[in-house]
């Protein structure tokens, strides 16, 4: 079996041969990382070496999971800030068009507030009840 060093400079002497210097530079590099890496395993060291992981982590809920259903007709501005593309903002103008306009009869009446576009009701329509 070939030693690491020997394997290097056997590539490194075809690389030289057949590539421009800027490339035989990259080449060289790749081929040394790679053999390193192929190495790694079967080292004289009888493969202890200490390879390198990422730590697995859970996948973080998704908003609307952590959030659940909110009724509209008794939801405070922190509350419907909570769903997803609604700002601070957009729940103060919901809970001042409910207060004008009385509850809402269905979750639907919700595109009628300003800044409230079909697009983001959909996005969040099953996040939403509206209580009688």
């Amino acid at each position: 079996m070939l030693q690491i060093n020997e394997l290097l400079a056997f590539c490194t002497r075809r690389v030289h041969r057949l590539f421009t210097t800027r490339q035989r530079v990259a080449r060289t590099r790749a081929v040394a990382f790679a053999l390193t890496l192929a190495m790694a395993g079967s080292c004289a060291c009888g493969g202890a070496v200490e390879r390198p992981t990422r730590p697995v982590s859970a996948p973080a809920p998704a908003p609307s999971d952590a959030v659940g259903p909110i009724d509209i007709n008794a939801a405070g501005e922190a509350e419907i800030s909570a769903l997803p593309s609604f700002g601070p903002r957009l729940a103060a103008r919901v809970v001042e068009h409910r207060r004008l306009h009385g509850p809402f009869e269905r979750t639907e009446e919700l595109m009628t507030v300003e800044g409230v576009s079909e697009a983001r009701y959909l996005a969040v329509r099953f996040s939403l009840t509206v209580g009688r």
